[in-house]
């Protein structure tokens, strides 16, 4: 996009208007590069917080970080203003923010959200607060408005935030259906969510999405291969890929995908590696090209330090892509910038 403006000197919406054709085509027939903006992503990737298997209330302040662009392990990046886990994280390339979140297992949930630098290091600065207090939100953002759902089997409701400035969230719109430990995938346009339990334990296979720039309810998108929870989710500008998680009897190593941008069922992608980097619900994130999940557990109280990776355009299983400072499960919340 950028060589096509400079080259004509408008926009490349409006050389849409008076040719006629869509981007691809311009292209084409022009020989120069369409390049699509993706200001949620970047090459570093940030992880906050999660619990350190010790104790089901271990709940850790440590913020980690490593490039998504090859294997290797994370280094310590600073420290979260409190110990937390089940915290959510969303991005804008500048800013890495996480939201949410339980000091200890039975604690009650807090709603600050706090953000990072993230082509620094060091510890974070207060954003401003959730609408309520939220356990295990479900976050994703276009870099511009980040949406965060509900952990709730009685409330439907959708918090956002504007990320390129500080302050509170505010009300969105409602998930079609109440429901817990979802997994949050995103393109420039759209927020989908997959999955999650609901009230008597029952899991869903429900794919729903909101238009990022409208506030409003979700709408159907389509079906995950399987009803699940604490599924985790990453994406390409077009690909999302979802590790599935638990059906309550079993955690399964199965990666279904979808198309973002239209609607439909997931299909397979491919198999996590171990199980354990399943059992997370924000643990995935990605540079658009490679994604990769960080830590998890497998239903006892233990967890992984674990990295498994894909490459998101191809599909097939995860590969090892290192291991984090030490294990963590119930996070760490992931996303990536700068």
């Amino acid at each position: 996009m950028a060589e096509i403006e400079k080259l004509m000197g408008v926009s490349i919406t409006d050389i849409e208007k008076v040719m006629g054709i869509e981007g691809g085509d311009i292209e084409k027939l022009m020989g120069v590069d369409f390049v699509t903006e993706t200001p949620w992503h970047g090459t570093r990737a940030v992880g906050f917080g999660g619990n350190d298997g010790s104790a089901w209330n271990s709940s850790t302040d440590v913020i980690q970080y490593k490039a998504v662009t090859s294997a290797g392990d994370t280094s310590d990046f600073g420290d979260l203003s409190v110990v937390l886990q089940y915290m959510a994280a969303v991005s804008n390339q500048v800013r890495g923010i996480c939201a949410g979140g339980q000091p200890s297992a039975g604690s009650s949930d807090t709603n600050e959200i706090q953000y990072v630098a993230i082509g620094t290091t060091g510890d974070t600065s207060d954003f401003g607060d959730l609408t309520s207090g939220i356990e295990q939100p479900s976050g994703a953002g276009n870099g511009t408005r980040a949406l965060f759902g509900y952990r709730s089997t009685s409330d439907k409701q959708v918090d956002y935030i504007t990320m390129g400035s500080t302050g509170n969230a505010a009300d969105f719109g409602d998930k079609d259906r109440a429901l817990m430990n979802q997994a949050s995938i995103n393109n420039s346009v759209r927020v989908l969510l997959a999955g999650g339990l609901g009230p008597g334990a029952s899991r869903y296979n429900e794919i729903s999405y909101f238009t990022v720039a409208s506030l409003g309810n979700a709408t159907n998108f389509g079906d995950l291969s399987s009803s699940v929870d604490n599924s985790s989710g990453l994406e390409s500008a077009t690909r999302g890929c979802i590790n599935l998680g638990s059906t309550g009897s079993a955690y399964l190593r199965r990666i279904d995908y979808v198309t973002v941008a239209s609607t439909g069922d997931g299909a397979d992608f491919g198999d996590m590696t171990s199980n354990k980097e399943a059992i997370n619900t924000e643990n995935g994130l990605s540079n658009l090209v490679r994604g990769e999940w960080w830590g998890g557990e497998g239903g006892t109280v233990d967890a992984d330090d674990g990295i498994q990776y894909i490459t998101i355009a191809s599909t097939g299983n995860t590969t090892d892509a290192g291991n984090l400072t030490e294990g963590r499960r119930y996070g760490p919340a992931c996303c990536s910038g700068q």
